[in-house]
């Protein structure tokens, strides 16, 4: 579970205390800090998110509160404090931040916590506070006051999120297939290198979240809750250990709410690094995953590294768990290039190797990647935005449009989806749904459907 807490959502930039006195702010920041000291001082996830609150609601100086009595600080942080919530206190959200940050996932640890919260709130509580645990973590209804909503909110959907069956997904391939860059299109965020240059020298574990925080957690060496993009996207060399395990939210109406992680491993011919090649093998035989996805490039189709690898894995690997990605079909041009013959000739090749009902999904993955960036308002520079442009006009020719290699019924489903998950994006209007027409068109929307349904 050490790497799985990693899909844990934080809600701590919404949260109410933010907005009180300094001074209510240091006896409620050393009452957290009192808990994770007793109960969770050798769990570093424990701590790290501790410092995160302490970063958010701690006052400039917070060392000066450390002598004080715990006692009286439990008491004065559960003290009501909004005069129009007579009824309702920071109690409950004292005691949510505690299980939040000690037993999010280890419910057995809270206990303990329960139970010295208890000897310290007014007996008139003990009813109404044991609900509340029961509210947590037996899933029973709660009327949370206002203040502590969007908290308890952000509770419930971890609790349910890590009640789901989770789903490794494994993405491997040769070097300069576009395995990143498809990452970084699936995911809606620039979570790996691209540059050939910078092929992946480690394995990343890329774990989903169940709702948006605009956190990136990344557990190398040490963790990093809050990560920026420079230790996001260092150099794969600087990787200690040779794996990297990170948590974001997933940008896609059709993988979002599916506790995924996706595994990231090297390109197997590359050649100034035979360790990259042991890496990749290495993952194919002992990592756990359900489906592996196998991402090749159009313009070099048939080589003999990739037949090599491809026996490989139809030897280790259960053809039926096995899903071909066909990339860099923006690539072609149509007087020269066939998108249909190409996909026949794969076909063949591949039930030559031993796969005897291949799945092959073609895309665009730099296409995709583009318009998921333009879609959620992130920035592109000015190639970029000249790129995503051209391939806006290059998608609208029905010659690239790769939807029509998906099921029949593709189109028409996938349009409702993009309109149902539409609703967190920063672009509305005509201008989504010209990126959500591109997303399609390239295939990326269309993978993300066929991905969603493992």
């Amino acid at each position: 579970m050490k790497y799985e807490r990693l899909s844990i959502a934080h809600y701590i930039e919404r949260h109410p205390v933010a907005k009180e006195k300094e001074a209510y702010r240091a006896s409620y920041c050393h009452v957290l800090t009192y808990m994770t000291r007793k109960y969770a001082a050798q769990d570093p996830y424990a701590g790290e998110v501790l410092r995160m609150f302490l970063k958010k609601l701690a006052p400039a100086d917070p060392d000066r509160t450390a002598g004080h009595d715990i006692s009286r600080s439990v008491k004065k942080a559960g003290a009501i404090q909004l005069k129009s919530f007579k009824l309702f206190t920071y109690r409950y959200q004292l005691i949510l931040d505690c299980c939040f940050i000690n037993g999010m996932a280890d419910p057995g640890r809270t206990t303990s916590i329960k139970r010295e919260l208890r000897q310290l709130f007014h007996a008139r509580y003990h009813n109404k506070l044991e609900l509340f645990f029961r509210a947590l973590y037996e899933d029973r209804a709660f009327t949370a006051p206002d203040f502590l909503h969007a908290s308890f909110q952000s509770w419930q959907a971890n609790r349910q999120f890590l009640s789901r069956q989770p789903v490794n997904l494994l993405v491997t391939g040769n070097m300069s297939a576009g395995k990143s860059t498809l990452l970084n299109a699936l995911i809606g965020k620039k979570m790996n290198r691209t540059q050939s240059e910078a092929c992946t020298a480690s394995l990343h574990y890329i774990h989903n979240k169940p709702f948006e925080d605009g956190l990136h957690a990344v557990w190398e060496d040490d963790l990093d809750l809050n990560a920026g993009h420079d230790k996001l996207l260092r150099h794969p060399a600087e990787i200690a250990g040779g794996k990297r395990y990170v948590g974001t939210y997933f940008r896609s109406p059709h993988l979002s709410s599916a506790r995924l992680c996706v595994i990231d491993s090297p390109g197997v011919n590359y050649s100034l690094n035979a360790e990259h090649k042991e890496l990749a093998y290495t993952a194919v035989r002992e990592e756990r995953f359900d489906k592996l996805i196998y991402v090749m490039n159009a313009e070099n189709i048939g080589s003999t590294d990739d037949r090599k690898y491809l026996s490989f894995i139809r030897e280790t690997v259960p053809a039926n768990r096995v899903l071909f990605v066909l990339n860099k079909l923006d690539q072609f041009k149509p007087s020269e290039d066939s998108v249909a013959s190409t996909m026949h000739a794969l076909r063949q090749d591949l039930i030559g190797i031993g796969f005897p009902e291949p799945v092959v999904c073609p895309v665009s993955a730099y296409a995709g990647y583009l318009a998921k960036q333009r879609l959620y308002n992130e920035e592109l520079d000015e190639d970029e935005s000249e790129e995503l442009a051209l391939l806006v006009r290059k998608y609208k020719r029905p010659e690239y449009d790769l939807s029509a290699y998906y099921s029949a019924d593709a189109p028409a489903a996938m349009s409702r989806l993009d309109q149902a998950g539409s609703g967190d994006r920063g672009e509305h209007g005509e201008a989504a749904a010209k990126y959500a027409t591109l997303l399609r068109r390239a295939g990326i929307s269309l993978l993300e459907r066929l991905i969603g349904t493992y």
